[in-house]
């Protein structure tokens, strides 16, 4: 039996690889087999934790998009190329959708799955577009 406290290490050392940004280089095969092993490890203990995961995924969401909003309005989009763009918008519909499902008491969790997949791979995409800029700019 996994132990509550070996899931919450799974699931943060997911989280803190996606706002480090260790998946830039990653295949999405290999970010697939990630998070389908964290959500696995979760679904172990029960529907409640997966749930927790996802609102995780919107948490770090909510930090990283509007970052990359602000970034958008202070460069005035000169460097903002237009394929980050679509992610960040993307990642904006999927943080919706996912919260609907989230919210709802008829939603499973497999009809969450997809939308929280597709939203993980719109904020790496926006994450290393971000810490790009961060590392080129920064002091």
């Amino acid at each position: 039996m996994i132990t509550p406290a070996k899931l919450d290490c799974s699931t943060n050392v997911f989280i803190t690889n996606l706002v480090a940004n260790v998946y830039a280089t990653a295949s999405q095969e290999s970010i697939k087999r990630s998070f389908d092993y964290v959500v696995d490890r979760c679904k172990l203990d029960s529907d409640e934790k997966v749930k927790s995961f996802y609102g995780s995924l919107i948490g770090v969401a909510l930090d990283e998009v509007p970052a990359y909003r602000g970034l958008q309005c202070f460069t005035n989009t000169k460097i903002t190329p237009p394929d980050i763009d679509e992610a960040a918008m993307n990642a904006s519909v999927h943080i919706n959708r996912l919260t609907v499902h989230l919210d709802s008491s008829h939603s499973t969790i497999e009809n969450c799955a997809t939308d929280a997949f597709l939203l993980v791979v719109y904020l790496i995409k926006v994450i290393s577009h971000l810490r790009a800029i961060n590392s080129k700019y920064s002091y």
